[in-house]
């Protein structure tokens, strides 16, 4: 049945709260005026209290447009509509009548007080006037100054009325205005209050000290609640874990490690599990909530929850003493809050893991740059080594002298001043019309140039740098033919290997290979004698002995 009325009149199509009541007012008026027209018109015709049957007709009619057209969100026009043609009505019934009777004055009052609700200044101006009219236009047609004078009293007390309702409507007006002001006050204080939120992951503070701004900012802004935590789920999205809370008590619940399971019977457990805010009551037996023993004075637990896109993080927790219930405008400002909230923290928390993965490649990065260093220092030695073994092999033949002017190259094997600065040093020497320069490999020195000069010749910063390049890749050409007469070597100690082993394997008895083994030897080695012994001494038979002959 609730629903057949609520369809049929409906209100729901206007946006504000005010427009809607006053629609339903319109609603239950027009609905009164035509039952009372088909059930009371006929009689109110009968016993002569209404001038002609047409009135409660025109009424009905009236009832039937009007409500057209609140329908059709034409409120104004409906309420206009409304008053104007009730207040025609009971002066058209008057003048047939001849006569302003008491229930006139009544309904005429009753007039005065809907236009005042519906229409405000402007109707309540034309329902007075129309009353007055109502009220002192007989006497003066009729002539008659004593029914004019009784007329008097009536419409002073008219007027009194209509001052009253004016007041009152006055009254809501300003009873509007400062709803709207307190309203708009909240709305700045709440766009202050997120904006400072989601400004936090831009300063780029840590998570704890943006979540304890923020509580901090709630309990200065709203004086109604007295403690307020945020609880953060695991990676697991098994427990929603105590991250932030205000006071000694927030302080000794974290020092607890206090966390409440996702989905437990809990405010903060149903709020991370559904998604959904969540109210209750404290004593109320069918409450969620959970008493905790160092909040005994809360009334009122409510839980906001903390969302990235379709992800649930946590949960935004506020406690009252004093409240039992939050309108739904307190509910949207801290889903407001927390919903800034969440931003925040996403933000932070992507700041902070670009911070971790921006300080793991720089230690990765620090890491390769060392093990580089190693390996170039290793490379370094095992060039020096292997140059060392190389000039020790061929001996002195690695210097030589070419003197262009009587073109003539010789071999050289002094270490001129210049030329051992240039190695000591590691970098070009110029002396008098000397200049000397290291030959690298890899960074590691393996030996050293020197150019003499004219008495009249210098070296420009163009033919410097020339020179160095050109001796960078003079090391790099050597070193590629050491390698090349390196493997020329290696080859050569492979195949001379794999031919001596052939002919042990030609050998038919051991006797044999050893004879082969030690002609080979001898002939590789150049040696004067050759011993192979096969077996063990007496010594060994019984026992094994360490490097000083004692038995282990």
């Amino acid at each position: 049945m609730v629903a057949i009325l609520s369809s049929i009149f409906a209100a729901d199509v206007y946006d504000t709260r005010e427009d809607q009541l006053r629609a339903r007012f319109v609603y239950a008026l027009i609905a009164t005026i035509m039952v009372l027209s088909i059930t009371i018109g006929p009689i109110g015709v009968d016993q002569g209290l209404i001038f002609s049957p047409i009135l409660p007709v025109g009424v009905f009619i009236l009832g039937i447009v009007v409500y057209g057209l609140v329908r059709l969100k034409l409120l104004a026009i409906a309420s206009w509509l409304l008053v104007v043609a009730s207040i025609g009505f009971i002066i058209a019934n008057n003048i047939g009548d001849g006569s302003v009777g008491n229930l006139t004055i009544v309904l005429s009052i009753f007039v005065l007080v809907m236009s005042g609700f519906l229409l405000r200044v402007w109707g309540l101006t034309v329902v007075a006037i129309g009353g007055l009219f109502q009220l002192l236009l007989f006497p003066i047609v009729q002539e008659s100054s004593t029914e004019f004078l009784d007329r008097v009293p009536v419409a002073v007390a008219y007027l009194a009325i209509t001052a009253l309702v004016y007041a009152y409507t006055r009254f809501i007006e300003a009873s509007r205005l400062t709803g709207q002001d307190i309203e708009s006050v909240e709305r700045l204080k709440l766009a202050e209050v997120t904006a400072q939120v989601t400004q936090q992951a831009s300063t780029r503070q840590s998570l704890n000290v943006a979540l304890n701004n923020t509580l901090k900012l709630i309990l200065d802004n709203y004086p109604t609640i007295y403690h307020t935590q945020v609880f953060l789920i695991d990676d697991k999205g098994i427990q929603a874990k105590l991250q932030a809370s205000t006071g000694d008590v927030g302080q000794t619940l974290l020092a607890r490690e206090h966390s409440l399971a996702v989905g437990s019977l809990s405010v903060i457990g149903q709020t991370t599990f559904t998604g959904e805010a969540v109210v209750a009551i404290s004593g109320d037996k069918d409450s969620v909530h959970r008493i905790n023993e160092l909040l005994p004075e809360t009334s009122l637990e409510a839980a906001f929850p903390l969302r990235v896109e379709d992800d649930i993080i946590g949960a935004l927790d506020l406690q009252s003493k004093v409240l039992t219930d939050l309108s739904e405008n307190d509910r949207l400002t801290f889903q407001s809050i927390a919903n800034s909230l969440s931003l925040a923290i996403d933000s932070i928390r992507q700041f902070e893991d670009a911070k971790m993965r921006l300080e793991e490649n720089q230690r990765l990065a620090e890491q390769t740059r060392t093990a580089l260093r190693e390996v170039e220092r290793l490379n370094q030695r095992l060039i020096g080594r292997a140059w060392a073994d190389y000039v020790d092999g061929v001996g002195d033949n690695l210097g030589f002298t070419v003197n262009f002017e009587a073109d003539e190259t010789s071999p050289y094997s002094d270490w001129t001043p210049t030329l051992a600065d240039a190695i000591s040093t590691k970098n070009l020497v110029q002396a008098n019309h000397v200049i000397a320069i290291p030959l690298r490999v890899r960074g590691q020195v393996i030996g050293a140039m020197e150019f003499e000069l004219n008495e009249n010749q210098d070296f420009t910063p163009e033919d410097l740098e020339f020179v160095s390049e050109v001796s960078e890749r003079f090391g790099l050409a050597v070193e590629n033919t050491r390698l090349v007469e390196e493997s020329q070597r290696t080859a050569q100690r492979e195949t001379l290997i794999n031919q001596i082993t052939s002919n042990f394997q030609s050998s038919q008895t051991v006797e044999a290979t050893l004879a082969e083994a030690a002609r080979s030897l001898n002939e590789v080695l150049n040696t004067d004698k050759v011993k192979i012994r096969l077996g063990l001494p007496e010594s060994a038979k019984n026992g094994h002995h360490d490097g000083n002959g004692k038995d282990v």
